[in-house]
């Protein structure tokens, strides 16, 4: 088989590899997305229009499923890892900052959900790529375009006008414990993508899941114990009292959401990249923002509706760039490979030149219609101009 067919059914395989991974990235993100915005609806409904007003409790029921549920898929999958491969993994501090990221990225979040609408606390989250890209940059040792720091520019103009839209309806400590929670799941992200895109033994979803869980779940608590735990005990007579079957329903309810969240969460982040996860995230906003305004918040104001209309000019701008950037990245590769692809030329004249020129001519005067299907090639000729 020739040098040249060979290249044909390369390129016809790596199409195939290609649309495969592009159906699973496709399926996962619709998964991811609609976990989202289920998870992020029902957390706010649950903490601002119940007696539940505990976010760190619920968290860390959220985390305690979540940890179970990984032990559980562990165990009828591949089994329990060794006790010598859990302490090799627990002697890594990056696992462990991995799990308090992970509990200030989600806990933080929904302390904010308690006192701020959820529309502001999307729009402040949509400058998650910002963070992201910084920790990228520190820790995968990437770079970015300026575009990425000028649609952030955009976003967070957007974020500011929409919260003074409604600035005397929110609450400061609301605003800050959403902007706390944007660096912790820019670190969160990253670190995901570090531990299970690189090392000497990359982990899974489900085993990053196993081994930062404990970590996780002991800083949710120690925010438990700090927060919530006064609140409950200092409470006036039928305050912030409900029954226990609502309790455990609600916490329930939130937990199988977040671990099954979770794990996607951390399959979409191995099949793309930090950055990628951060940008596509951006893609649920609108809906989640006119669910929110439809059925929990008052009319919003003028103000806020521009605010909200800016901040989605930057996530376009940005969507848009990053597109174009890997369009040209991947057209670059496909170039380096042709050329690499092609049999060396036969140093020399006379005899030899000419035969590389017609060679040449032949190359030139031929067009190749590659049809992915079947893998077959249909050559016909075309006049040359020469």
């Amino acid at each position: 088989m020739s040098a040249e067919q060979h290249t044909i059914l390369g390129g016809c395989s790596r199409r195939l590899q290609e649309a495969g991974i592009t159906r699973q990235i496709v399926m996962v993100f619709g998964t991811w997305l609609a976990l989202n915005l289920a998870l992020n609806y029902y957390n706010k409904f649950v903490l601002s229009q119940t007696d539940f007003h505990y976010p760190f409790l619920l968290t860390a029921g959220n985390k305690v499923v979540g940890f179970l549920v990984a032990v559980a898929v562990m165990y009828f999958d591949k089994g329990l890892p060794m006790p010598t491969e859990l302490s090799e993994q627990f002697l890594r501090p990056i696992v462990h900052l991995q799990g308090v990221a992970t509990a200030l990225n989600i806990g933080l979040n929904n302390y904010s959900l308690m006192l701020i609408t959820l529309t502001l606390n999307q729009v402040l989250k949509a400058t998650a790529p910002l963070p992201t890209a910084l920790l990228s940059t520190v820790l995968e040792h990437k770079s970015y375009s300026w575009q990425l720091y000028g649609s952030m520019v955009v976003l967070i103009s957007g974020c500011a006008l929409a919260a003074w839209g409604d600035l005397g309806e929110e609450s400061l400590l609301g605003i800050l414990a959403a902007c706390g929670s944007i660096l912790a799941s820019g670190l969160w992200t990253v670190l995901s993508a570090v531990l299970m895109q690189s090392g000497v033994k990359p982990l899974d979803a489900v085993s990053l899941l196993f081994v930062s869980g404990p970590t996780c779940i002991l800083t949710l608590l120690i925010f438990f114990f700090a927060v919530d735990l006064p609140r409950l005990m200092n409470a006036e007579p039928g305050e912030h009292r409900i029954e226990a079957w609502k309790l455990m329903l609600y916490i329930g309810i939130a937990a199988l959401l977040a671990a099954v969240y979770d794990i996607v969460h951390n399959q979409f982040v191995k099949l793309t990249s930090s950055m990628n996860m951060a940008i596509m995230g951006n893609t649920k906003l609108a809906l989640l923002i006119a669910l929110s305004m439809a059925t929990l918040e008052k009319p919003p104001t003028l103000l806020r509706l521009i605010g909200v209309v800016v901040a989605f000019v930057g996530t376009v701008w940005y969507s848009v760039f990053k597109l174009h950037e890997q369009q040209t990245t991947r057209a670059a590769a496909v170039g380096e490979q042709t050329s690499s692809a092609l049999p060396p030329k036969l140093p020399g004249t006379g005899i030899g030149a000419s035969m590389d020129g017609a060679a040449a001519g032949v190359a030139r005067a031929t067009e190749k219609t590659h049809l992915l299907n079947g893998c077959q090639t249909e050559e016909r000729p075309t006049s040359s101009s020469a």
